[in-house]
């Protein structure tokens, strides 16, 4: 796979391929002419190839690249960059796309990817990006059989039996692992054995964890990634940061003025995964414990931070973003007269909302965390986010 995020893919990073020798690999496939959609052999082959893709760890697929010859058949090697002579590009990428939709199942999540790079002697190159899909593994239907297919080397392979079955099994241990991964991290928080000492009282815990991060093939160390510009990471209100290197990757406490504890941290993971403890979105007024009206703003704020550095680490969709309250049993929120000083008080002392799985980075954030922040007000004894109308018109808060 090209390391760089499509959209920013340029003619310049095709012709670095070259440069640095890059062979046809686990994550790379070149080829010289597109497939004749209308043959049903060229379009199988195709398919497998997308397929194989989503089903292993990703990579991408760059026609317009005629390749060197060893013993009359294709190195894996460049030899020169030609591009295709398509003088319907557009046409060609919608048609992919259908091919696609239609003919591999279940969909590919996230979709794949396609666009023309420019600049080339017979016309742009097509460049192809499937990510490692959250709802493999994936079948090509053609006359009525389903085939399955795993990237291997450089090669495209029919899954056996016990591949597909086992297929299937990891699927779903990817998924346990995730949700282990949180329970974990949340009991270590509620026992108080995390990096910093913070300080007492409810927690907001923030889990950002792609889907990346949890695959067995995965190697990636993104440590030093996270330490660069790491003020962009910082929790939201954090005044005194106190950025360091520790045992799971690199750690951004911040801690309170002529203090030993700590208001809030971020701790980055190497694998990719992001974790955000914060405490300051609660207070004490008049006898009652409170949720801070604008508590919502913190938690978007630090969601929206991690995801924009989850994407400039070029890491792919999908995400899978938790939201838990910790220590929070008898606190309410107060709105006021508007509202008849309503004061009905959280019943439970740990409010552990469902995961989110976001397949599109560029979606709102806004958005991506609407179900868990109404989840919490209604915890609160409201039907709502009531920042927002029934209509979804905001009333009072700026975000």
């Amino acid at each position: 796979m090209i390391k760089k995020i499509f959209e920013n893919i340029s003619k310049e990073d095709i012709e670095r391929l070259v440069a640095e020798e890059r062979q046809e690999d686990r994550t790379l496939d070149y080829k010289q002419e597109l497939p004749d959609f209308n043959d049903k052999k060229q379009k199988q082959k195709f398919l497998a190839l997308v397929s194989s893709f989503a089903n292993t760890i990703g990579g991408d697929i760059v026609y317009g690249i005629l390749e060197s010859q060893e013993d009359g058949r294709n190195s894996g090697k460049i030899e020169k960059i030609i591009g295709v002579a398509d003088k319907n590009i557009d046409q060609t990428i919608l048609q992919i796309k259908d091919l696609v939709n239609d003919l591999i199942e279940p969909r590919i999540v996230p979709q794949v990817l396609i666009k023309g790079v420019e600049g080339f002697e017979s016309g742009p190159v097509l460049l192809i990006r499937v990510t490692r899909s959250a709802t493999n593994p994936h079948a090509v239907w053609m006359d009525k059989k389903a085939l399955f297919y795993v990237r291997s080397s450089n090669s495209t392979d029919l899954m056996d039996v016990d591949e597909i079955r086992m297929s299937f099994t990891m699927a779903k241990m990817l998924v346990d692992n995730i949700k282990d991964f949180r329970q974990e991290r949340i009991n270590k928080i509620i026992n108080r054995d995390t990096p910093v000492q913070l300080i007492a009282g409810p927690k907001m815990v923030i889990h950002v964890l792609p889907y990346e991060a949890f695959a067995l093939t995965s190697r990636n160390d993104y440590t030093e990634s996270f330490s660069r510009n790491y003020s962009e990471l910082m929790p939201y209100t954090c005044v005194n940061p106190e950025p360091r290197y520790n045992f799971d990757g690199f750690l951004i406490p911040c801690r309170e003025k002529d203090s030993r504890d700590s208001t809030a941290y971020c701790q980055c993971f190497e694998s990719g995964n992001l974790e955000v403890v914060l405490t300051d979105f609660v207070y004490t007024s008049n006898g009652s414990n409170l949720l801070r009206t604008d508590f919502e703003i913190p938690l978007i704020q630090s969601t929206k931070k991690c995801i924009k550095r989850i994407i400039s680490l070029g890491i792919n969709a999908p995400v899978v973003v938790f939201i838990s309250l910790l220590g929070v049993n008898g606190y309410s929120i107060d709105l006021g007269p508007r509202f008849g000083n309503q004061l009905d008080i959280i019943e439970h002392n740990n409010l552990l909302l469902r995961e989110i799985v976001v397949r599109d980075l560029k979606e709102s954030v806004i958005s991506i965390l609407k179900t868990p922040i109404d989840t919490i007000w209604r915890a609160c004894g409201f039907p709502r986010n009531m920042h927002y109308d029934e209509d979804g018109i905001k009333t009072n808060l700026n975000l």
